[in-house]
């Protein structure tokens, strides 16, 4: 995979690499997985899987609710840990990494909550659940499918 540098630390992954079954991820086994506390999704289980070809890192997030998000892809070879401890370069994912709280203003009107169905996790109220958005992406799919579970319902 041929990508060049772009902007901000970011790699652009076209969605044909996306679809490259070499770049998918290898739901097999985690890489590492931890439990963490977050303000606003309370506790998250944090798991990373590498690609088939083992060059990418796909981090991801699930909270106690059973929706999981895609947080990051990273290329592991060729890309230093910064003194934050993270990799110098992640890729851009065309919208496959999205969290599942986002300010509600920036949610596309299609997937945002129903209003009586939105009040998740610790968010107020410029806050609104990305979840729809979420569940309309590959990589996220693929996430749940791995393990034969069925993707939570639309919000």
């Amino acid at each position: 995979m041929s990508v060049g540098l772009v902007p901000f630390g970011h790699i652009p992954l076209k969605e044909s690499e996306i679809i490259d079954i070499k770049t998918y991820p290898d739901f097999s086994y985690s890489v590492t997985e931890t439990t963490i506390k977050a303000e606003l999704y309370g506790e998250l289980k944090a798991r990373v899987y590498a690609s088939n070809d083992k060059s990418l890192h796909y981090l991801f997030y699930e909270a106690v609710d059973g929706r999981a998000f895609l947080a990051s892809v990273e290329k592991v070879r060729e890309n230093p840990i910064t003194m934050f401890g993270v990799r110098k370069y992640s890729y851009f994912t065309n919208g496959n990494d999205a969290p599942l709280i986002e300010y509600r203003h920036s949610i596309h009107g299609l997937c945002r909550p129903e209003p009586t169905r939105e009040k998740l996790y610790n968010c107020s109220r410029e806050y609104a659940s990305n979840w729809n958005y979420v569940l309309e992406h590959r990589i996220p799919r693929m996430y749940y499918a791995s393990s034969q579970r069925v993707m939570p319902d639309k919000v």
